[in-house]
């Protein structure tokens, strides 16, 4: 039972992650957007390098979570523009599958769009990073409830 669950939500991750990688709305919408809303915090807090090294971490996850709303309504309304959420449903995939497939794809989208603003912050703000391990750790861990919670409610 845990193989054929975990069998099909690879599936449907891989399958949710090629359309992205032919559509690229990931990369050509929401990576811009991502770094459009660092640069104008930038601009908010009048380019001070110790305000924005300050507020740093909390423009981190504003950041992703305004990037994150993008990718979890693009991941919701993938198959319901053209009817392959009811195909997929009387397919006999579980839900469970689905869900876990939906949201790994999700969540490797997060994972590159954390990566790309920390990016950001390191190259706009100018920001020192004190504790890698806990930016990774902090990262992956909230990757997985925003995943898992957009996919939910997406």
């Amino acid at each position: 039972m845990i193989g054929r669950i975990s069998r099909d939500a690879w599936l449907v991750a891989c399958r949710d992650l090629r359309i992205e990688a032919r559509s690229r709305v990931v990369l050509d919408q929401v990576v811009p957007f991502s770094v459009l809303v660092l640069v104008l915090f930038g601009f908010a807090l009048d380019a001070d390098n110790r305000t924005l090294r300050t507020f740093a971490p909390g423009l981190f996850w504003v950041a992703v979570l305004l990037s994150a709303l993008l990718a979890v309504q693009r991941s919701a309304t993938l198959d319901r523009s053209d009817g392959t959420d009811t195909a997929l449903r009387m397919s006999g995939l579980s839900p469970i599958s689905l869900f876990l497939g939906r949201a790994s794809a999700v969540y490797v989208q997060l994972v590159a769009l954390q990566v790309v603003l920390v990016g950001g912050l390191l190259i706009l703000y100018g920001v020192d990073v004190e504790d890698p391990l806990l930016l990774v750790v902090a990262g992956l861990v909230a990757g997985v409830a925003v995943a898992a919670a957009g996919t939910l409610y997406g």
